[in-house]
């Protein structure tokens, strides 16, 4: 998804919806809701590895070491 729609993309998208997911989750009023709204969660962290290439794409020796404490 990266490669066909730009790493910012796919990581602006999720980090809103990780942001609207979180406030649905605390906002939910049954089991099962909170289960579905989990579920999406786990589907917005699913960018992490797009996270990680782009940190490897754009650093070099200099800064990498930061550049990874940043990433966590």
């Amino acid at each position: 998804m990266a490669e066909k729609h730009g790493q910012r993309t796919v990581l602006l998208i999720s980090l809103i919806g990780s942001a609207v997911t979180c406030f649905l989750f605390g906002t939910s009023t049954s089991m099962n809701e909170a289960l579905v709204i989990r579920l999406l969660q786990g589907t917005f962290a699913g960018a992490i590895g797009v996270a990680r290439g782009t940190v490897a794409v754009i650093t070099d020796q200099t800064n990498e070491g930061r550049a990874w404490a940043m990433l966590g």
